[in-house]
């Protein structure tokens, strides 16, 4: 398929590479591949130690891809950590809209018209659609959620309640205690089942609620 050469082919300059215009592209490349099954293979450490994840690819943002596992969670994995995409099932997937907000709610399409700066800056969703989106500022609507995370730092996963986001790092509450974990480190974040995520996955069915 044309666009999984694409977004493989675009992963490999981001090591050479950070720069925005080519993170905006890998998005919308990565956007049009979204409801297909894939096998996603990430390293995680130095010695490239290697690992994948199974499921269909629900959104990205613009520096991050949010996967549905079998299970129903949600997986975050940043750009940067992906080395090979595989679409796993031969599937017809429907096609994509052309407009994506063609049927959204008339009270909400009136006021985005209206009141564009401010409908957009209260939906992650919207933000990612128009802008994009990093990993750091779509996590900060999920301040107070349970999350597991795997860090390169020692290679295990940890689950914890998310507590802060800063610039460089989050904060997770592990058994009364906070640990500091820099997104650098990161190889991906999991939240349980898809509601956390709903706005990424449902917007099309559900208005967002403003």
């Amino acid at each position: 398929m044309e666009c999984i050469e694409q977004a493989n082919d675009m992963l490999l300059t981001l090591g050479l590479e950070r720069d925005s215009h080519n993170l905006r592209g890998l998005q919308q490349v990565f956007r049009r591949l979204r409801n297909h099954h894939f096998t996603v293979t990430i390293h995680c450490g130095d010695d490239q130690e290697e690992q994948t994840l199974k499921g269909h690819l629900v959104d990205s943002g613009l520096d991050f891809i949010i996967l549905q596992t079998d299970v129903g969670n949600i997986v975050m994995i940043p750009f940067e950590r992906i080395t090979v995409l595989k679409r796993r099932i031969r599937e017809d997937v429907p096609p994509l809209p052309d407009q994506e907000l063609l049927k959204i709610d008339p009270c909400l399409r009136r006021a985005l018209t209206f009141h564009f700066g401010q409908v957009v800056s209260k939906s992650p969703f919207l933000v990612n659609l128009f802008f994009g989106l990093e990993l750091k500022h779509f996590l900060e609507s999920y301040v107070g959620s349970f999350i597991y995370v795997k860090s390169e730092r020692d290679k295990k996963e940890h689950d914890g309640k998310l507590t802060d986001v800063k610039k460089s790092r989050i904060v997770i509450e592990v058994d009364h205690e906070r640990q500091g974990i820099d997104f650098d480190e990161l190889c991906y974040i999991e939240i349980e089942k898809f509601l956390l995520a709903r706005e990424f996955i449902e917007f099309n069915e559900t208005p967002i609620v403003l």
